[in-house]
């Protein structure tokens, strides 16, 4: 079973938050809802902590070409994602 994982996408007023597992489709989706959300958007990502630090280097990976389009990302571990 794959990780869970939380993505909260904050842009002017609007938040869009989904909890979903940390699939390559999932992944691929909400970086397509961050480039939509434009410039100056902020995606917050939330992931399990363990000791899996393999999880959170793949995210850094996936989600770093957001940056170079205007987006901030942040990431952080917590307890089990629900």
């Amino acid at each position: 079973m794959e990780p869970m994982f939380r993505a909260r996408i904050v842009a002017g007023g609007d938040c869009v938050e989904r909890v979903w597992p940390l699939t390559p489709y999932e992944v691929e989706i909400i970086i397509d809802d961050a480039l939509r959300a434009g410039r100056e958007a902020r995606l917050e990502l939330v992931l399990p902590a363990g000791d899996d630090h393999g999880l959170l280097t793949m995210a850094r990976r996936r989600f770093a070409r957001l940056a170079s389009r205007g987006v901030c990302v942040e990431l952080r571990e917590e307890g089990p994602v629900h």
